[in-house]
């Protein structure tokens, strides 16, 4: 999927992903997927503009998922832990920011209020957040983590790391396009903060569906919040998930405060069982889950 990059200035990068969004800004599914990837390719220098990395020592990774209430039909169904996890592929029917029609993928997040306020419609108040975990494994991740917005330590230090390994695999030694590189890397995964989602679908899927489809998790930023990552994830590797609890949540303001009301677990038949959320279930307040601890989230 790389070629030799051909280097760009920070105008004429802008300029390419101007006419790229125009262009397939109104395009309808059915599309080609693969071609649309291509000509982001060759739009944006001839390089794939993306960092995959593994963590070499096994770890348990943690991720919240948020589901709207009322996309929920019954009661009953808020108590079977699969309607939490990501959609069957008969009803995954439209395109998403990582997935189309018929390939579903596990929308997460490493923070949980960046995952409800990415969610937050103007008439939905109520919600649902399930935190999930891995046993410890190894995961390779693609990472489009270097948009503009990224603001937290752990994921600048990421952009440096791979900013520098980027210079050093195409021995670029001069300023100039050591910068026109900086940007080149940066405006791949600018494109996932965006709305256009024929081009980040596309992407998406042909590197974890289609002819590229060696990945299972692409990692890509926050457009509410820098500090946070998102995930869409293979369904092969999410039914390896393991649900740790699910609370239901009100959520008045996309910036207010995130209201717990109560919270589950999974009971010995098997389904969730629901009560009012104590001071110890809180996601901050629960050991289980690094929700303190910036240094052991998923980046």
């Amino acid at each position: 999927m790389a070629s030799d990059i051909r280097s760009q200035s920070q105008a004429e990068i802008e300029q390419e992903i101007s006419a790229l969004t125009a262009k397939y800004a109104n395009v309808e599914w059915p599309f080609e997927t693969r071609e649309i990837l291509s000509d982001c390719i060759a739009s944006l220098g001839g390089l794939f503009a993306a960092q995959t990395s593994t963590n070499h020592e096994p770890r348990r990774f943690y991720f919240f998922r948020v589901r709207a209430a009322s996309s929920f039909k019954s009661e009953d169904e808020i108590k079977i832990p699969t309607q939490f996890g990501h959609p069957p592929p008969e009803y995954c029917s439209s395109v998403g920011r990582a997935h189309i029609p018929g390939h579903p993928v596990f929308y997460a997040s490493d923070s949980y209020e960046a995952a409800v306020r990415e969610m937050k419609l103007p008439n939905e108040q109520y919600y649902y957040i399930s935190s999930w975990y891995t046993d410890e494994i190894t995961i390779p991740k693609l990472n489009f983590l270097f948009a503009d917005n990224i603001c937290s330590s752990r994921l600048i230090d990421n952009f440096d790391r791979a900013v520098s390994d980027m210079w050093k695999e195409h021995n670029v030694l001069d300023d100039l396009n050591r910068a026109r590189m900086k940007a080149h890397l940066c405006a791949w995964s600018n494109l996932f903060l965006t709305n256009n989602y024929s081009l980040t679908a596309s992407i998406a899927h042909t590197n974890m569906y289609g002819q590229y489809a060696n990945h299972k998790i692409i990692c890509y930023g926050c457009a509410i919040d820098g500090k946070a990552v998102n995930y869409a994830v293979h369904p092969n590797l999410a039914s390896q998930f393991k649900l740790h609890r699910v609370y239901s949540v009100s959520v008045p303001d996309i910036y207010g405060d995130i209201g717990f009301i109560q919270c589950a677990k999974i009971d010995d038949n098997g389904l969730l069982e629901w009560h009012q959320i104590t001071e110890e279930e809180l996601p901050l307040n629960d050991p289980f889950l690094p929700t303190q601890r910036e240094d052991t989230k998923n980046a």
